[in-house]
């Protein structure tokens, strides 16, 4: 059950949070709104049951949305801690990229698809900032035990930037293949990225470097004693 405290304020600003307690696990989810002065209007906590940790957040943010549209707010500014958000705006803005250019292709909706694809680009930017911009290495720093960290780090970083490099060498060819499916390609490699961090990513949120390492080598016990 969600609990709810109302005030005179009016929310323009929601923070939403979730977490579980293993992954999957018990969840819960919860958030504040505030005015445009930063001063608490609402606040709601939500028992959600058993999901995954980015499931939580996701629930999170549904909640805090309908609250506000409940509130009658008409400008809100965002806040989340998720890469599931970034993973999934990233998928959806690149699906509506290569769908733009389907339109294009067709000789359908001209005057629409100039805007349409200029709109998704900016969020596809946006999506990627507040989420797998930065928290990947955010989370190389945390998962990786102490003894290994400086050599695993390497390797990761390693294999970031030459990912990158073949991405960013590919993608002419890529467009002058397809350019529709070029986008329909990188929105699927989002969508997946969007279900490995669903099933895979661990929540280390409030944890010790060693309460993850316990967590990533399955061993509870170890986490529960301390």
């Amino acid at each position: 059950m969600a609990k709810e405290v109302e005030s005179a304020y009016k929310a323009a600003q929601p923070n939403t949070d979730g977490a579980s307690h293993e992954n999957p696990g018990l969840a819960t989810a919860g958030g504040v709104l505030r005015d445009r002065m930063g001063q608490w209007c609402r606040g709601f906590a939500l028992n959600i049951g058993i999901c995954s940790a980015p499931l939580a957040e996701l629930w999170g943010v549904y909640y805090g949305l309908h609250i506000a549209w409940e509130q009658r707010v008409t400008r809100l500014e965002l806040e989340v801690d998720s890469e599931l958000t970034s993973a999934l705006g990233m998928s959806i803005t690149c699906m509506l990229l290569g769908f733009s250019f389907t339109l294009q292709k067709m000789q359908l909706l001209s005057e629409l698809t100039p805007v349409l694809s200029f709109i998704c680009v900016m969020l596809y930017i946006a999506t990627y900032a507040i989420g797998l911009g930065g928290l990947p290495w955010v989370i190389m720093s945390e998962i990786f035990p102490i003894n290994i960290k400086v050599t695993a780090g390497s390797i990761v970083t390693l294999v970031s930037f030459s990912s990158s490099s073949m991405v960013t060498y590919a993608f002419n060819f890529l467009f002058e293949w397809s350019t529709q499916c070029t986008f329909y390609i990188f929105g699927s490699i989002a969508g997946a990225a969007l279900l490995f961090i669903c099933l895979v990513v661990p929540e280390t949120k409030g944890l010790s470097l060693e309460e993850i390492q316990a967590k990533l080598i399955h061993q509870p016990d170890e986490i529960n004693q301390t």
